[in-house]
């Protein structure tokens, strides 16, 4: 804690267990398919966060992972940059709850971001799925035209994207996104940047698929 407010910590629950018979009363078709897919009468799940608040450096950065047995786990890792450390203490401190919520436009105006990274590790969610589904190159035709709009002006950050995809369609194992500025940006720059064509001289992306 810092003057009341908590500016590191780290939350934790592991291997939860979960009978698929609870499952099997609500949805009986998804608890055969956890069944299929873990082999056992339970299936346990995990989750945790932590945080980390330089209020010197007025830097934030927030990891939150969840994971299922059988299916898979997910990691977010988010650096910010440029959090004053005063306005939100003030904020979280207000007793006038108008007075409070006006404070934070302000706090979200000055907010930067210094990296983002995903993590996704595969079990058997992306096996029971892709069964289900089309071959590998209809999926991936199928995610070409809408990368194709959206990344229009980065041609070169598409083409890594879909080979990333392609080697996770293959493997099947694990799916990497991230982004990380050469310097903070601001929040409110982020989408003038994008439609600029210039996010990526400010950030280098890196996508990566097995």
């Amino acid at each position: 804690f810092e003057d009341g407010l908590i500016v590191k910590g780290t939350v934790s629950i592991r291997n939860v267990k979960i009978p698929l018979s609870i499952i099997e009363d609500m949805e009986p078709s998804m608890a055969q398919t956890i069944g299929n897919m873990t082999n056992e009468e339970t299936f346990l799940i995990s989750t945790g966060s932590s945080i980390n608040f330089d209020t010197k450096a007025r830097t934030y950065n927030y990891d939150l992972d969840f994971s299922a047995s059988g299916f898979g786990g997910i990691k977010f890792e988010v650096g910010l940059a440029d959090m004053d450390f005063q306005v939100i203490k003030d904020a979280a401190k207000s007793q006038n709850i108008i007075e409070a919520l006006a404070v934070w436009p302000e706090i979200f105006e000055d907010i930067a971001i210094s990296s983002i990274k995903i993590n996704y590790n595969d079990q058997e969610l992306a096996d029971t799925l892709l069964q289900e589904m089309s071959d590998e190159d209809e999926i991936i035709e199928m995610a070409e035209m809408p990368l194709e709009m959206f990344l229009e002006q980065y041609q070169s950050e598409k083409a890594l994207l879909l080979e990333a995809i392609k080697s996770f369609l293959k493997g099947k194992n694990s799916f990497m996104l991230s982004m990380t500025t050469n310097t903070p940006i601001k929040l409110k720059d982020v989408e003038m940047l994008f439609m600029e064509g210039d996010l990526t001289k400010a950030a280098k992306f890196d996508f990566q698929g097995n």
